[in-house]
């Protein structure tokens, strides 16, 4: 439930964790993240230390307000072993996050109509953060306009002093 009270207490957790502050942020750029890019958006901490935010994020917290993101398994084909974990804004971290910063625009609560659709937002968020890795800026779901209407690519990569990357992420 998304109450004043609970937006009180969850604005003075995230100040209280530094980290959780910044993991929770790294939802700005299309409402979810991972652990790999959490680890990028701080590079203060340690991959353990991640993982014990994210979780702590996305469970209901004993301080009594709902839980800001939510865990996923997302099973990439060709990958074996234990499944990635994709962590989804809830309705209350999306709240939470822009009252934070009322600029994040793209930190929407991720309401995918199935496990394709899950595995595609993913498969984004993996492409995006791959970019960011290679120090290129990149735009997820970017729209582009040209005369007579407008077109939207899965991921727009920025590659300095070279041409930009359009690209689509298609699905059997």
């Amino acid at each position: 439930m998304n109450t004043p009270q609970n937006e009180e207490r969850a604005l003075q957790a995230l100040e209280e964790g530094r980290l959780r502050k910044k993991i929770l942020f790294s939802c700005r750029y299309c409402g979810m993240t991972s652990q790999e890019l959490a680890l990028q958006e701080t590079t203060e901490a340690n991959e353990h230390l991640v993982r014990k935010t994210l979780e702590w994020l996305s469970k209901s917290n004993a301080m009594g307000f709902p839980a800001l993101l939510d865990a996923i398994p997302i099973r990439q084909e060709g990958r074996k072993g234990r499944p990635q974990q994709a962590y989804l804004l809830t309705a209350f971290g999306a709240s939470i996050l822009r009252h934070l910063d009322p600029n994040v625009r793209k930190a929407r609560i991720n309401l995918p109509r199935g496990e394709k659709d899950l595995a595609h937002r993913f498969a984004q968020l993996d492409v995006f953060t791959r970019a960011h890795q290679n120090g290129w800026a990149a735009e997820i779901e970017k729209v582009i306009r040209y005369q007579g209407g407008e077109i939207r690519c899965d991921v727009l990569v920025h590659r300095p002093g070279d041409s930009d990357l359009y690209l689509e992420i298609e699905q059997e």
